[in-house]
């Protein structure tokens, strides 16, 4: 209420339309030191927009919330996208798995 003039029934019916999850990645987990979702605002017309997780949230923030900026890294990654994994990159060029990747695998982890 203090920062954003948002009653606690305010943010749990916006939480509840959420399905209780993040409303850009869908996480049910918060990510964040305080182990809390946090409310996601337009900085220039302070609008509430909705309940992130940390990353999320540290997405918009390192982003500017420019949409352009999102929509720019979005087609860098479309576009750079080979559909060969990391792995057979890897492979291909000659480098050897670690000790540590193998068991890691061996032991379903990977």
């Amino acid at each position: 209420m203090r920062v954003y003039g948002m009653t606690v029934d305010e943010w749990n019916n916006m939480f509840a339309e959420q399905n209780y999850r993040c409303a850009i990645c869908g996480s049910k987990n918060p990510l964040t030191a305080t182990n809390m979702f946090v409310v996601d605002h337009c900085h220039s017309s302070n609008h509430i927009r909705g309940i992130l997780c940390g990353p999320c949230n540290s997405l918009l923030g390192l982003a500017h919330d420019d949409h352009n900026t999102l929509v720019d890294a979005a087609m860098y990654l479309i576009a750079r996208c080979t559909g060969e994994s990391i792995s057979d990159r890897k492979k291909r060029h000659g480098h050897r798995e670690s000790d540590t990747a193998r068991k890691r695998k061996l032991r379903g982890e990977d």
